[in-house]
């Protein structure tokens, strides 16, 4: 076989310990003559390293033999197992949510569950968030529908059914939300996926949620 291949290890000692070629250990001394034979043959080495415990099939398995007796069967890795688990349900969520025919106003602001499980680490939503992301809250279009108030028409001037669309260009709201567009100098026709595409634009949205006058 010819041709690049490609190493990952999760020990940063073992890298450092086959860049001296002068070391005298015989584990060392042994691979590098490995190695040389390879170049000699025209197949080239690369070494990457990566993370421990994160599913990468081969490293987990090197990982349990040096702490088991010769000539026992390791088998394959529960963390190999619950990667590709993962990966599976994935993209079945994916395929789900996409065909759904619900959540058609959450996918406005999520167009697929990668796009929302990218932003894990700053997307904590409060009550008020929800709402907005949901489009389920107190807009009038909602509480008709339960029957909680009579009308779904805001109160100003465009007399437009109120729902969370009608908030992002509601009259009532235009000051709270020219400050919001001035933050991520963004234009109407970017919203809503560009309101959480990042840590900032999350938090200038939540306080834009927190202060227009939907309620």
């Amino acid at each position: 076989m010819k041709g690049p291949t490609s190493s990952r290890n999760n020990e940063k000692a073992s890298l450092f310990a086959l860049l001296n070629i002068k070391s005298k250990e015989r584990l060392v001394i042994e691979t590098l003559t490995i190695f040389r034979t390879l170049k000699e043959n025209h197949m080239d080495i690369f070494f990457t390293h990566v993370k421990g415990h994160c599913g990468i099939l081969g490293n987990v398995r090197a990982k349990e033999c040096i702490s088991m007796p010769i000539n026992i069967n390791v088998g394959i890795s529960k963390c190999h197992w619950k990667r590709l688990s993962h990966q599976k349900l994935l993209v079945q969520w994916e395929e789900e949510y996409a065909s759904s025919s619900k959540a058609s106003h959450t996918k406005k602001f999520f167009p697929t569950v990668k796009y929302r499980l990218e932003r894990n680490s700053f997307l904590v939503c409060s009550f008020k968030e929800t709402q907005f992301l949901t489009g389920h809250g107190n807009f009038g279009e909602y509480l008709k529908r339960f029957h909680r108030q009579i009308t779904n028409v805001c109160d100003c001037t465009e007399r437009e059914i109120q729902n969370v669309e009608h908030i992002f260009r509601c009259l009532r709201d235009q000051d709270c939300r020219k400050i919001l567009q001035q933050k991520l100098d963004i234009s109407e026709k970017n919203w809503p996926v560009a309101l959480i595409n990042t840590k900032f634009s999350f938090l200038s949205f939540t306080e834009f949620v927190h202060t227009c006058n939907y309620i």
